[in-house]
């Protein structure tokens, strides 16, 4: 049995309790015949584009015979994942009981409730070819597809971490974290989920950019991925970034974004002095877009290459073009052309970004959406995700950002 409440599409996974007990003792239930899917057999031999530091693709093609099933890697901006209690070091006044948002903890446990949920329906984005139909119908390969490493931003402190890995249906799993502790002023941190079972950490350390910007550091993290012979791949280096906002204008903290890419770069050529063969994935909510001025000096000068994750964007369609998700679907039902939504508008300020040495290793890239994450009130004047807060008001959602999905395969 899966031991795990795992719905595909009941939208409504926590109603609204009377009761706080309710909320953090639910039931845990098993859902026979799960249809989920995510078996992918599509083995992809893709390309850099000098030019503009994007992949491309040479070919994509079936092989059954070789490929296995992927590593999940998701990125995910939480979206003021803060606990209850007051740090008196830190400007987090506003979710306090007592503070402006009334963040007391009914809607904590609420928040994290819907966060766990998005994690464990990840691998009910059912994927297809236009040959075959790939499913995941078996305990182990639901597993499996469950996210191996999840990068997470806009959490608090260690306790939310332990809060969401122990008070949620993820209590079922093994998700070990590591999180940061810089300098911004709020207190909002970088934070790594990673399933033990799955890869194994052999150091994390956190880069710190620069005391005057009182931004967030980098969190750096060597990991290995056992390949299908059950040994050690090379090391793989992860990046978790949440580079400074756009507040006063994309012009003047454009400076303070490229403050940190002149940081991570350097940090990245460190990496690759010290092992030639390093395998580099950076994700992020790098706050621009993709074609920035500050991001293109970045993957330009470190030699990092893009990863696209909308499903309607050209490069998308043309690197997995035979290629449907449910995701996808409910991107072009919605109009969803990035992670995040500004005055109306969709864009992509979340990426991932690897070295050209991991490409061959990409197996397909998505973001990850579903109907009861979009709020279709179309405020703003479209659909947007349904987040926590709009403003002052209280929305009960689950982030304003959708969150990235990338499978590797080794």
């Amino acid at each position: 049995m899966y031991g795990l409440y795992y719905r595909v599409e009941n939208h409504i996974l926590f109603k609204k309790n009377k009761d706080l007990y309710i909320t953090l003792w639910y039931r845990l239930f098993f859902i026979p015949n799960l249809i989920s899917v995510f078996s992918l057999l599509f083995l992809c031999s893709c390309a850099p584009c000098l030019k503009c530091n994007c992949l491309t693709v040479q070919k994509c093609r079936l092989d059954s015979l070789t490929q296995g099933l992927p590593i999940t890697m998701m990125w995910y901006n939480v979206e003021n994942l803060f606990d209850t209690i007051d740090n008196p070091h830190k400007n987090d006044q506003e979710f306090l009981p007592s503070g402006l948002k009334e963040w007391h903890r009914y809607r904590y446990y609420q928040k994290l409730n819907h966060l766990s949920e998005v994690i464990a329906s990840i691998p009910s984005d059912r994927l297809t070819s236009l040959s075959e139909t790939c499913e995941v119908n078996n305990e182990s390969d639901f597993w499996q597809m469950l996210p191996a490493v999840i990068g997470l931003c806009e959490v608090e402190s260690k306790e939310c971490l332990n809060d969401l890995t122990s008070k949620t249906m993820l209590n079922q799993l093994h998700y070990r974290s590591v999180i940061t502790q810089c300098s911004d002023a709020r207190g909002i941190n970088i934070a790594l989920l990673y399933d033990p079972t799955k890869v194994t950490l052999i150091k994390s350390y956190f880069l710190s950019v620069d005391s005057t910007l009182q931004t967030r550091d980098v969190l750096v993290a060597e990991i290995v991925i056992p390949n299908r012979q059950k040994e050690l791949s090379d090391s793989l280096y992860l990046f978790l970034n949440h580079w400074p906002s756009r507040r006063g204008g994309s012009k003047a903290s454009g400076k303070k974004r490229i403050q940190v890419a002149n940081a991570l770069a350097k940090e990245i050529h460190k990496v690759r002095e010290r092992n030639t063969k390093a395998k580099i994935l950076i994700m992020g909510d790098f706050n621009t877009y993709a074609n920035s001025k500050e991001l293109s000096m970045f993957s330009s000068n470190s030699l990092m290459y893009r990863v696209p994750t909308e499903p309607v964007s050209s490069i998308h369609k043309k690197i997995f073009s035979s290629l449907t998700t449910r995701s996808s679907i409910l991107c072009n039902q919605y109009a969803i052309r990035g992670s995040y939504m500004y005055q109306g508008r969709w864009g992509s300020l979340d990426h991932f970004f690897v070295s050209s040495n991991l490409i061959n290793n990409i197996t397909y890239s998505t973001l990850f959406v579903r109907n009861w994450m979009i709020d279709k009130g179309k405020r703003l004047g479209g659909y947007q995700p349904r987040r926590t807060y709009l403003g002052p008001r209280y929305i009960g959602g689950y982030s304003d950002h959708l969150p990235l999905l990338l499978y590797l395969s080794f």
